[in-house]
């Protein structure tokens, strides 16, 4: 193509396209660094390729696996034990404890008033019940322990309906991605095959709508792997 200013528009465009390419890639691998542990030497650029196939979710699976397999409700349900654990301490500390003893007594010979006296042994056995007053008195450790795990549990109760949500929001956006992917490729697809006339407009065509493809194919993978967060599947994604 013979240089004009439209081959100069193209170049610049080009060039634009590149470098903000290659920015966004060095600041993403940049902040991955933060959890590489100091185990890398070079930034962690991505590998494979953007042709993800369209997910179909089913979104009450989704939820019910959230709701069982996230890190935060398990965390949770492990604060739950603890404090029904506590219950049943408080309840055994607050029982009546039995000490049996054994004593043994032994009396000396000993001479007294003219009369003498042999030594004599006694042998005596019981049991010694402490009653805790103060415990049956007042119960507040035993309320204060049932309290404890309520609380939990309505946290607990809480978070669930909290993780529906999440995932319901991720699955939202997952669609927005989808459908976004969708005319980005048709618009691509209409170009490619209905190019402008002129040589150089349609290369520049079809480099935008090529990059509008590449970040609604970026976005949507961004999205699956939003909604297998959101979802408790923490596995890596295999591109």
């Amino acid at each position: 193509i013979k240089a004009n200013p439209k081959v100069a528009d193209s170049r610049s465009f080009l060039e634009y396209y590149k470098s903000a390419t290659e920015k966004d890639l060095m600041f993403s691998s940049a902040g991955l660094l933060n959890y590489s542990g100091n185990s890398l030497d070079d930034l962690p650029y991505p590998k494979g390729n953007l042709n993800f196939p369209i997910q179909k979710f089913n979104i009450d699976q989704l939820v019910e696996q959230a709701q069982a397999d996230r890190l935060d409700v398990k965390s949770m349900q492990s604060s739950m034990d603890v404090a029904d654990k506590n219950i049943t301490l408080v309840e055994k500390n607050r029982n009546i404890d039995i000490y049996p003893y054994v004593a043994l007594t032994r009396t000396p010979q000993y001479h007294e008033g003219g009369a003498n006296y042999n030594s004599q042994s006694a042998v005596s056995v019981g049991v010694t019940i402490p009653i805790p007053i103060d415990n049956y008195l007042q119960n507040a450790d035993l309320v204060q322990a049932h309290n404890n795990k309520m609380q939990y549990q309505l946290r607990l109760r809480d978070l669930k309906v909290q993780i529906r949500v999440q995932v319901l929001q991720a699955i939202l956006q997952n669609d927005s991605a989808r459908d976004s992917l969708t005319y980005a490729q048709a618009e691509y697809n209409r170009t490619l095959k209905n190019p402008d006339t002129e040589p150089v407009q349609a290369i520049m065509d079809l480099r935008d709508k090529e990059g509008a493809l590449i970040d609604a194919k970026t976005n949507y993978l961004k999205s699956v792997i939003y909604v297998w967060r959101q979802s408790g599947h923490y596995g890596v994604p295999s591109l």
